[in-house]
């Protein structure tokens, strides 16, 4: 989003240096700053949003999500309405204290106010964005997480929270090199090593045959280039 205003800040001031002047060059830069302000302000409702809505997502919350959402927006588009009074307000003050010359200022005033009109608008949308971003996507029943992976890279108590049986802890985080976590539906239910084509699957717990069959798909679609044949799964129970 940032970046995007970026790029439209400097077409715009490529057209307006060109078309209109120098006077209405230094004055779109110079209100230039105050809507990065407000843009900031409108970020950091976005950025909000989204740790609370994923984490009430991840804690299996998605009605509480979608209240976070919607408090959120409602939030966004009065904060955006807030800038907008005060922006009108402060802005001629603002180019006074900057001691920009007189026909700057006019045409630096004239032009924030143009953009504060549409302040709410902004800032509703950096709310409803951060609502789809933290809305959980679609994810398959089973994982084949590879050694070492962000998910099951755990110290101390924290690898009890993830797998409390001691000697299924001792098979996933062994003094060597650790094999592949096997993760069903969100759950660690094995580890998994691979020699070549040959995919060996030790479960902890007996799996349905849909699980079975998760994992052996997501196992088949590994991306191993230079691999000759299919991969064949070999299961350890």
């Amino acid at each position: 989003m940032m970046a995007c205003h970026f790029s439209f800040n400097l077409i715009d001031s490529i057209w307006v240096g060109r078309l209109i002047g120098p006077a209405a060059l230094a004055a779109v830069s110079t209100a230039g700053f105050y809507i990065w302000v407000a843009l900031s302000l409108g970020e950091m409702v976005e950025i909000g949003l989204i740790a609370v809505a994923a984490r009430r997502h991840g804690e299996g919350f998605p009605d509480r999500a979608a209240r976070a959402a919607a408090a959120a927006v409602a939030y966004a588009l009065g904060a955006g309405l807030a800038v907008s009074i005060i922006g009108w307000a402060v802005a001629g003050p603002m180019f006074r204290v900057m001691r920009v010359p007189p026909d700057v200022a006019t045409l630096g005033h004239a032009y924030l106010s143009t953009w504060l009109l549409g302040a709410p608008l902004v800032f509703g949308f950096f709310a409803i964005e951060a609502t789809f971003r933290a809305a959980p996507g679609p994810t398959g029943s089973a994982r084949l997480l590879p050694s070492g992976d962000a998910y099951f890279l755990l110290q101390g108590d924290d690898r009890e929270l993830l797998v409390p049986d001691v000697d299924r802890r001792r098979a996933l985080w062994t003094p060597r090199v650790w094999p592949g976590g096997v993760l069903v539906k969100g759950e660690v239910v094995g580890t998994w090593r691979r020699a070549e084509a040959t995919v060996t699957v030790q479960a902890w717990r007996r799996l349905s045959r849909a699980a079975r069959d998760a994992v052996e798909a997501e196992a088949e679609s590994l991306p191993l280039p230079g691999l000759a044949g299919r991969i064949v799964v070999r299961w350890e129970d």
